[in-house]
């Protein structure tokens, strides 16, 4: 039965990965092996756990297939997530954040998609951009992101969500707040001066 919820049934849909696999679409490494993972997440290619009543009397057993714990499955990969935010919000101080993110036009894709080691400045760049912003009013901010290599559509598409805290702290080690008409205005000029 097709459960649109799964990462597993656009998998096995059409018999999409066979047929690429077949058609000699080439994977890296990384992908073969997450999809691998996914296709046998809670069946017995993984393994089982036997779970027995303590009571003599009871011959009741229940098996449990093992999960696959790739960060790709929408099983797994959502408890990863939700360990991920729990590590950052206690790293994180308390204070409210704005989300911005940062993509490049799509005829840059292939670069990154070839050259997977590019990524890593993806990083730094869309940090610094805010950075700057920030130093001009005289404030450091906190940030933290996240990369995407793909989007919604399950198309290569590599791009940064970045979340900035709303305050900053001066020269003096005062808390001011960061002003996001400020950002997004000079974020526009800069986007405008580069089209």
């Amino acid at each position: 039965m097709y459960n649109p919820n799964s990462i597993n049934a656009l998998f096995t849909l059409d018999k999409y990965f066979h047929n690429a696999l077949k058609n000699g679409h080439i994977f890296r490494t990384a992908e073969l092996e997450a999809v691998v993972k996914v296709l046998s997440c809670k069946t017995h290619k993984l393994g089982a756990k036997a779970y027995a009543c303590c009571n003599p009397k009871c011959s009741h057993e229940k098996r449990v297939c093992n999960t696959c714990k790739s960060k790709l499955c929408t099983s797994c990969g959502q408890k990863a997530t939700e360990r991920w935010i729990a590590t950052i919000n206690s790293i994180l101080p308390d204070c409210k954040y704005r989300h911005i993110t940062f993509t490049m036009p799509k005829a840059f894709w292939i670069i990154f998609q070839y050259n997977r080691e590019l990524l890593n400045y993806l990083f730094s760049l869309a940090a610094n951009t805010l950075i700057s912003l920030a130093k001009k009013k005289g404030l450091t901010v906190g940030i933290f992101a996240a990369l995407h290599t793909y989007g919604r559509q399950i198309n290569f598409n590599c791009h940064i969500h970045l979340s900035i805290a709303e305050f900053g702290l001066n020269r003096h080690g005062k808390l001011k707040t960061f002003s996001f008409k400020f950002m997004n205005r000079n974020l526009s000029d800069s986007y405008s001066s580069s089209t």
